[in-house]
């Protein structure tokens, strides 16, 4: 793998529900790898962990199990700046097949 590349290493993150006991699993061992200076989107319903998968990359957010490697080293013993620099901002475009943008208003977005 790459020197650069990001590896997501059976990760485990929950987080708590409205009850103190209720727990959402979000992510429970997933496993990624992102080759350096490559694009990834990542697409999926509402909650499905989108967001968080970014947070957690960016270290904005700490690994509850498992660990996030940043060319080979956990993001946990990095710098925050080291984390999020490697992330480019993104925006969420929503489509459904009830609201359909023309092009130009997806240009525009």
């Amino acid at each position: 793998m790459e020197k650069q590349a990001i590896c997501v290493d059976k990760l485990v993150y929950r987080y708590q529900g409205q009850d103190e006991n209720e727990q959402h699993v979000v992510f429970n061992g997933l496993d990624l790898s992102i080759a350096e200076g490559s694009f990834v989107a990542v697409l999926g319903h509402n909650g499905c962990g989108k967001s968080t998968i970014a947070r957690l990359i960016a270290s904005l957010w700490d690994v509850q199990d498992g660990a996030i490697l940043l060319g080979g080293v956990d993001i946990r013993t990095l710098p925050l700046a080291e984390c999020t620099g490697r992330l480019s901002p993104f925006a969420r475009f929503f489509c459904h097949p009830v609201y359909s943008p023309s092009k130009a208003q997806a240009r525009a977005f």
